[in-house]
């Protein structure tokens, strides 16, 4: 019986593999068949009716734009998710990680559990952080790149791998993933209108097989749009609003860890910083409101705070709008266009104060503020240009309860 179970179970899992790797096709096939129910519907209900020989002459232009127009809409709706599919594809297929690969110190960079508690990092490279999957574990990485098991490389910002789509969603794949997550959420909802409208539209009379197209695609509609509803609320959601991605736990994490660099004579010290999560939204509101607590902490007061005032989830996010403009670009009017590419991702690595820029949290601990849900515990400053085998303890180092705000 156990292996009877085994041999299900691979062969359940190998039917599922081979589904996901067919839902590219069903997606072409989702357009062809959507676009043919619209179509016919159009020519059906706005053209012939103006075509025949004792009406061509006075026909009503209002229904013939509305026509043209509705083709038009859904025309560029379907191009522009397929278009942001393909870009997606495109960029991640052609990816190089020496792009991202970065061999300089910077003034602060992240790091690991394993530096700060074990050994300083390799003064080749300056990079308080390695890989942890990669055997040997000798594989240094920039800020917020992250191993990918499904390709066995190292993408900045890296969210997962869609098997759905085949694609890897990481920094330079997030804002076409969004773009066409939306589109296609879109696209899902027309089509369901649609639909509806073509099967209503039709007349009693008519033979049943007119009713099978757009029957069929109703039920495919409802079943992508249930996917595809919970699938781009949750990305748009950590991706766009909270800058955090699925390799960071999706603001499940509870520890980060930092260094920071400072300029001596005798050469640069630095220093750990442990950031700990002991509290949420509502904690930081309730201190900075004048508000009764036991009002802010009921519902439906509380998931509305929440939202409008979330604590960051990294120290790179900020507010919900900075964090859009860094995942889709600076100006809202280049949102909508797969192929601009954001600043973000140019910049990425070049700055000199490090990889990608520090957000609320981290601004806030060098402001000297540590009254927020992290709080914030240094060690000493050290020098991190070690011999191979020096070990680095922590306590040794001087860890403190509270926060040393010695300025780099």
């Amino acid at each position: 019986m156990p292996i009877l179970g085994a041999a299900r179970g691979r062969a359940s899992a190998s039917w599922v593999e081979a589904f996901f790797h067919r839902i590219p096709y069903l997606l072409i096939l989702w357009v062809l068949v959507t676009f043919a129910v619209l179509t016919d519907l159009v020519v059906v209900e706005f053209f012939l009716p103006y075509a025949q020989p004792d009406v061509i002459e006075h026909p009503d232009v209002t229904k013939l734009v509305s026509g043209a127009l509705v083709l038009f809409f859904s025309l560029f709706v379907k191009g522009m998710w397929l278009g942001s599919w393909a870009w997606c594809v495109r960029t991640w297929t052609r990816y190089d990680e020496t792009k991202f690969v970065t061999q300089s110190s910077k003034r602060v960079m992240q790091s690991d559990a394993k530096i700060a508690e074990a050994t300083v990092w390799n003064p080749r490279y300056h990079r308080p952080r390695l890989c942890g999957v990669c055997r040997p574990a000798s594989v240094p990485l920039s800020d917020r790149v992250y191993h990918c098991s499904a390709t066995g490389h190292h993408y900045p910002l890296y969210d997962h791998y869609c098997a759905w789509l085949c694609v890897v969603v990481y920094l330079e794949t997030i804002k076409p993933y969004l773009l066409m997550l939306a589109f296609l959420t879109i696209d899902v909802l027309a089509s369901f209108g649609t639909s509806i409208y073509a099967m209503a539209a039709l007349d009693t009379g008519v033979h049943y097989r007119r009713y099978a197209l757009p029957a069929v695609t109703l039920t495919a509609v409802c079943i992508a749009g249930l996917l595809s509803f919970d699938t781009a609320r949750t990305q748009w959601y950590w991706l766009g609003m909270r800058d955090c991605t699925g390799a960071e736990g999706h603001g499940a994490r509870d520890l980060w860890i930092m260094v920071r660099t400072k300029p001596e004579n005798d050469g640069s010290k630095a220093q750990f910083v442990w950031m700990d999560k002991v509290g949420d939204a509502l904690d930081d509101f309730c201190r900075s409101s004048s508000l009764p607590q036991e009002l802010i902490r009921i519902w439906p007061v509380s998931p509305v705070v929440k939202f409008l005032y979330p604590t960051p989830a990294t120290p790179w996010s900020s507010s919900h709008a900075h964090n859009l403009r860094a995942a889709l670009g600076d100006s809202i009017w280049s949102w909508p266009w797969f192929w601009v590419v954001p600043r973000r991702v140019r910049q990425y690595g070049k700055s000199d104060d490090a990889d990608v820029p520090m957000g609320d949290l981290w601004k806030r601990f060098e402001s000297g503020r540590n009254d927020g849900a992290w709080k914030f515990r240094t060690s000493s400053w050290f020098d991190p240009i070690a011999r191979a085998g020096d070990s680095f303890d922590r306590r040794a180092a001087g860890r403190s309860t509270g926060v040393d705000f010695e300025m780099v």
